[in-house]
């Protein structure tokens, strides 16, 4: 029997799949309240296949991935950066054609 879904999920998909248009990158926090970042993209990859996906943590990278919260491989950001370092992150992730 499938799980119910959850408030946060119904809003997700909703507002999701209400977006028009190209998106190429989503950037998400690794731990939220709710869904985590892993989950919320996993949602989005599964309605947008070519969606490329960028992590952003106060985590340390090892710590995150210690704590299985992420794959190793994924493009991941710790905070806190910069407008530059960000912009830089952006671009190789986006020019990652390995990457999803």
């Amino acid at each position: 029997m499938p799980e119910p879904l959850t408030e946060e999920l119904k809003q997700f998909r909703m507002q999701f799949g209400a977006i028009s248009g190209w998106i190429h990158l989503m950037i998400t926090d690794v731990v939220m309240p709710g869904m985590n970042g892993r989950e919320v993209a996993q949602l989005a990859c599964a309605m947008r296949s070519d969606l490329k996906v960028l992590y952003v943590s106060g985590y340390t990278g090892e710590a995150v991935l210690q704590h299985r919260l992420l794959e190793p491989g994924v493009a991941f950001l710790q905070k806190p950066f910069t407008p530059d370092v960000l912009a830089r992150k952006t671009r190789e992730v986006l020019d990652n054609t390995k990457q999803t």
